[in-house]
């Protein structure tokens, strides 16, 4: 909705407050982490974080910075405010959620790493 539209020499159409800081992570690593927790039985029932960009930026600072990559004025359209206002509650509550609550830090999967003694398809997957 953003960046392929971008791309496309479209308008982006920003899903949610374009003011609200977000954390990305990029869906193949998060497919991998996943993967592998899914498959370490010592994971259950325990809280992990994967590792994200540090740097938190909003949807409209990320629009500014394909401006500039895409090297021509672009301008972002928003859904609408009270859909902002309500995806900006729920960003606060779990901000405050999540600094309330003890996790653990997932490390990035090592290509020898077995979680289980046989080998699944996804440890394969992982390790590939």
């Amino acid at each position: 909705m953003v960046f392929d539209r971008i791309g496309a020499g479209k308008r982006p159409v920003v899903p949610l407050s374009a003011t609200t800081k977000r954390s990305l992570i990029w869906t193949p690593d998060a497919s991998r982490a996943m993967a592998l927790l899914g498959n370490t039985p010592d994971a259950i029932g325990q809280t992990w974080r994967l590792p994200i960009d540090p740097d938190r930026e909003t949807y409209a600072q990320l629009v500014e910075i394909a401006s500039e990559v895409a090297g021509r004025t672009v301008r972002a359209s928003s859904r609408s405010s009270l859909t902002d206002r309500a995806s900006e509650s729920v960003s606060d509550e779990n901000e405050r959620v999540s600094r309330e609550t003890p996790h653990r830090q997932a490390a990035a999967p090592s290509p020898s790493t077995r979680p289980c003694s046989t080998q699944s398809r996804a440890d394969r997957l992982v390790s590939a």
